[in-house]
């Protein structure tokens, strides 16, 4: 086991190297509001997809690749029942791809807000994105709880 050979210092960097990608990547993604649960341990994202709109997280994994051009992996690949209301994004990735791909989706957040299209109905206390393929819209939401996110922790 030669990873076990490795002297502490080498994991303590490697912790910083990734934590560094980890928030670069959640301060574009907290601009957008979408809501998530801030990784621990892990080097994805799991983010909730469900005020877009779509049926299929695998649809909504396609409208992001169209219209933002950030590809994300439907979140039903990783549960055994049912699931439609995650994405994950991956953020282990050279910090100009994270950049990138934050810039693309804080464009898509603002033509959103951009648009004028606006649905109010429940009051949540995050800005959340949402979408169709042919509208996007912003919606303030109140009064979710920590069950209404997935909890990445390693």
């Amino acid at each position: 086991m030669a990873g076990l050979e490795l002297p502490d210092s080498y994991y303590a960097q490697l912790h910083d190297f990734y934590s560094q990608k980890r928030e670069l990547f959640l301060r574009y993604l907290k601009q957008t509001g979408l809501p998530f649960t801030e990784p621990q341990g892990a080097y994805y994202v799991m983010v909730d997809i469900s005020s877009l709109g779509f049926e299929r997280d695998t649809d909504t994994a396609e409208w992001f690749v169209r219209e933002a051009r950030v590809a994300g992996v439907p979140g039903s690949s990783f549960f055994r029942e049912p699931e439609n209301r995650f994405i994950r994004f991956h953020f282990a990735k050279k910090e100009d791809t994270l950049r990138a791909a934050g810039e693309k989706l804080l464009r898509l957040s603002a033509a959103g807000v951009a648009s004028g299209l606006c649905v109010s109905g429940r009051e949540i206390g995050f800005q959340a994105l949402t979408a169709s393929k042919r509208q996007i819209s912003i919606f303030n939401t109140k009064g979710l709880n920590k069950n209404n996110f997935y909890t990445t922790s390693v």
